[in-house]
């Protein structure tokens, strides 16, 4: 793979965050219904029941790519049936801790999580959770949004989490929060900063608000670095994705923040880097090691046993705090914007038989593995998928997100999730 990813694994995650914001965004403001998601804790309210949506047949434009991800699937399984089991408790005592994206959360909304309801929608969406048996949430808080000299209202938002971290407390959630730069200047976002130049520049800031966070969100586990090359392409850093660069990042990070309390502070290079990045990082003085999970191929499924080996080997926890299948093509560029028209692939239904195997192949790496904490990125879909048609494939990335985003609150009104959601969180 040599030390850049492939141009089908660049900016994955991090694109498809603000992607889905804009589109909860645009739901929100045309009027789609937030009151069918409940807006205050409910402990005696039923689990979900299980709504099977038929996938469809796959489209014919599509049936190359079905076929791709499904061995990229094969790969993955075997690698995973093959690697060793490195639970404490012996595999007698299997351990899972299922955990999804908080998207009404995330930061790349921006002004939008300051604005009447919003905290109503990230309570109903912890409400959905709970039902369904998720025990952990993977919140966004990006930078610079809690740093007074980027941000006026960074007060604001800082007491907005800290909301946040109350609600999800109040329903025994374990918390993670991700660090990393807002989608300024692309499609998504018209915020623009100046940010430094240089890793030591983008580390001070990074440790700055890492330190808000730790005061006021009190988070079980703290993310200062997945994606190295997402990062590097937001701040045009480009020594950010480098691993003497990574290195620099995080070893200045942390000397920033200091004592942390008892938030465990954590870096990666995600699946699709080299597992030397890992290496490099585990040296480093993080307390667990981060993985993301997107996309798929035998080299990928390699990188994914051999962290879950380092990770043994090194005594440090895994924190996967980014996993779906992704469904990007070789047509895919390589910067953070030229992914978006590819994420909407993620909510078509035809795609759901896949994405069941993809959760079910990584709660076995979670549990072989010993994950401490393993976050599905695509929380929408763990109530509900978008029937393909023609039309939409054709149209807005922002339109067939905004139906995802509808079809999902409908689902948790009527108390149902996908069969998705029943595979990641298995009821009993």
């Amino acid at each position: 793979m040599g030390k850049m990813p492939t141009p089908a694994a660049l900016a994955v995650g991090a694109a498809v965050v603000a992607v889905a914001l804009v589109a909860a965004a645009c739901t929100s403001s045309s009027g789609a219904p937030s009151t069918s998601v409940p807006s205050r804790r409910s402990t005696t309210a039923p689990a979900l029941s299980v709504a099977a949506t038929p996938p469809g047949p796959v489209p014919a434009q599509y049936a190359a790519l079905y076929v791709q991800l499904s061995a990229g699937l094969d790969s993955y399984q075997a690698a995973v049936a093959a690697m060793p089991d490195y639970r404490a408790t012996g595999p007698s005592a299997p351990s899972f801790h299922p955990a999804a994206e908080l998207l009404d959360a995330n930061g790349n909304q921006q002004a939008k999580l300051l604005a009447p309801g919003a905290l109503t929608r990230v309570e109903g969406e912890l409400d959905a959770f709970q039902r369904l048996g998720v025990t952990g949430v993977t919140i966004g808080i990006k930078l610079p949004l809690l740093l007074s000299q980027y941000t006026p209202r960074a007060a604001n938002y800082a007491d907005f989490y800290a909301a946040v971290a109350r609600q999800a407390r109040e329903r025994g959630f374990t918390i993670d929060v991700e660090l990393g730069g807002l989608f300024c200047g692309t499609a998504f976002s018209t915020c623009s900063y100046n940010y430094p130049s240089t890793v030591a520049g983008w580390a001070q800031l990074s440790a700055e608000q890492a330190k808000i966070v730790i005061a006021r969100v009190h988070p079980d586990f703290l993310d200062i670095l997945s994606e190295p090359n997402t990062e590097a392409n937001l701040t045009k850093i480009p020594a950010l994705e480098t691993q003497a660069g990574v290195v620099e990042f995080i070893n200045d990070t942390l000397a920033g923040i200091g004592a942390h309390r008892s938030t465990e502070i954590g870096a990666g290079a995600a699946s699709w880097f080299p597992i030397s990045y890992d290496e490099a990082i585990a040296r480093t003085g993080v307390n667990v090691l981060v993985e993301h999970i997107y996309p798929l191929s035998p080299q990928i499924s390699a990188t994914i046993v051999a962290t879950a080996e380092l990770a043994n080997q090194v005594h440090k926890p895994i924190v996967a705090d980014e996993v779906w299948l992704y469904k990007g093509t070789t047509t895919l560029g390589a910067n953070v914007t030229q992914s978006s028209t590819e994420s909407k692939l993620d909510a078509y239904s035809f795609f759901e038989p896949l994405d069941q195997r993809f959760l079910t192949i990584t709660r076995q790496w979670s549990m072989k593995a010993d994950v401490s904490f393993t976050s599905a990125f695509w929380s929408w879909q763990l109530f509900n998928y978008v029937a393909w048609t023609p039309a939409l494939d054709a149209g807005s990335v922002d339109q067939t997100l905004g139906l995802l985003y509808q079809g999902a609150q409908q689902a948790i009104g009527h108390g149902e999730a996908s069969t998705s959601g029943r595979v990641w969180v298995p009821a009993g």
